[in-house]
């Protein structure tokens, strides 16, 4: 029996997936639903149907001047694992591997120019020289939205593994696990659980403990207070800390979060912090751990501290990923979090399904689409009730297209005024939009049509039937 895939999550790539044909030495198109998804769940190699079925998306820009060819050693591995993974079954081989590849620009081209037909032809190029599916090249919002969804930046290539049974991410990092272990040993290198990770350090560094043991000498030397993990209170939420005494952003950073640290704890919450160092020597990391109220993994053990950075993807300090009690991910923007709610109000800050536009969260907007409702005034009544409305909507666009199309109020702030500015839109409230700077371009609802919990629900559902008229975005954000 093969595998029963959710259908819903295979909307990501749009109706059609294109493979070029050895025999015919042309690009077909296939329908999502009676060929890549359905090949899936009926894949069957001599009489032995796969229980272990992932999907790659192969994500590789490409230009005019061959940028691929970067990555060509890559790609060969890639097709190697292919084979391998999906040789006959057995005991080593109940393995089944598709891919899609993701072809994008660096920029989105204008469909009339010779440079659009340069890059069409490179994609065709390129697929040509590969054994699994694409996505049309015509297909650019899909692939947009593939981008930001896991953060594939400019100019990177990218191996994101799925399972294909459910769309769940399995990991970011295929690229770099692909060149660590081009023979797939360990694939689909699933990371280990943070909790596993956790549980693992033999001890903890409980920090700031200001006790001191003086030599015959005369010299001060101070007392080190270890902990297990299992110490920790299972109920917890788990704030993870990337930060380093070298870096003056997280000092600054530091200061507020033990503020929050502890206003969140005197409220009753059952919080805990834990920092991985980014520290260069023991001794800039003894000194900062000195200032701090958590727990600290050992500066020695590098290897749970390079684990977990890998883990999360941190590229950038000071961070702070808060987690649940079992590992899940709460959001890896504690940072903003506590710097927009510094006295914990709102902890442990789990995401809304309608936020109000703040300066932090408009940043949002370069990688998402989100519905805008326009509104006047700041009255505590009128967000309410705004909120109440778009609250269902939101909810419903979860279940409904497995997308996490964001919901924003903007109410009369300079944040709302510049947005109005940059958008050239009139000065009106109350004003529904769909704002899509990824793909350049916005629409509105009509004004004076009653704002409705089904006029909001019906514009959303154009958006996603490609029905909504759309106006451009002249210029970035």
């Amino acid at each position: 029996m093969g595998t029963n895939l959710n259908s819903q999550w295979f909307k990501r790539f749009g109706n059609f997936l294109t493979k070029f044909d050895q025999s015919t030495r042309t690009l077909i198109k296939y329908p999502i639903e009676t060929g890549f998804k359905h090949e899936i769940e009926n894949e069957i190699t001599n009489g032995c149907t796969r229980s272990k079925k992932t999907i790659g998306l192969y994500i590789v820009p490409i230009s005019e001047d061959n940028l691929k060819y970067l990555n060509q050693d890559v790609t060969d591995d890639l097709k190697q694992l292919y084979v391998k993974m999906n040789e006959s079954c057995g005991e080593e081989h109940d393995k089944y591997f598709q891919v899609v590849q993701i072809c994008y620009t660096l920029k989105l081209p204008n469909a009339n120019s010779s440079a659009n037909e340069d890059l069409k032809h490179e994609y065709e190029n390129v697929i040509t020289n590969v054994p699994w599916f694409a996505l049309p090249y015509d297909n650019i919002d899909k692939c947009i939205r593939t981008r930001h969804r896991y953060g594939v930046k400019d100019g990177e290539f990218a191996l994101i593994l799925l399972d294909a049974s459910s769309g769940e991410l399995i990991t970011r990092h295929g690229h770099d696990r692909l060149l660590e272990d081009s023979a797939g040993l360990q694939f689909p290198w699933a990371p280990t659980h943070v909790l596993q990770i956790l549980e693992n350090i033999p001890s903890y560094i409980s920090c700031n403990q200001n006790e001191f043991e003086l030599s015959n000498e005369g010299k001060k030397t101070e007392l080190r207070t270890f902990r297990s993990f299992r110490d920790i209170d299972r109920k917890s939420i788990l704030g993870i800390y990337f930060s380093a005494h070298w870096c003056p952003p997280c000092k600054a950073f530091t200061s507020q979060l033990i503020k929050t640290y502890k206003a969140v704890r005197e409220k009753g919450h059952k919080f805990e912090v834990i920092l991985v160092s980014s520290d260069r020597s023991s001794d800039s990391y003894n000194h900062y751990i000195s200032t701090m109220p958590w727990l600290a993994i050992p500066y020695d053990d590098t290897a749970s501290r390079q684990q977990l950075t890998t883990l999360y993807g941190i590229q950038g300090i000071p961070s702070l990923v808060l987690l649940n009690p079992d590992g899940s991910v709460i959001t890896e923007d504690g940072r903003g979090e506590i710097n927009d709610d510094p006295q914990g109000t709102n902890f442990p800050w789990y995401q809304k399904s309608v936020n109000i536009l703040t300066p932090r969260l408009a940043a949002k907007l370069q990688k998402n689409p989100a519905v805008v409702l326009f509104i006047d005034g700041e009255e505590d009544g009128e967000i309410e009730l705004a909120t109440a409305v778009l609250a269902p909507i939101s909810e419903c666009v979860k279940k409904k297209y497995q997308e996490s199309l964001l919901f924003f109020i903007a109410n009369d702030t300079d944040t709302s005024e510049s947005l109005r500015e940059f958008l050239q839109l009139e000065d009106v409230s109350p004003l529904l939009t769909l704002i899509d700077i990824p793909l350049g371009r916005l629409a509105v609802m009509e004004y004076g049509k009653e704002i409705t919990e089904r006029t909001i629900m019906n514009f959303v559902n154009r958006f996603y039937n490609s029905e909504l008229s759309f106006l451009p975005i002249e210029r970035p954000l």
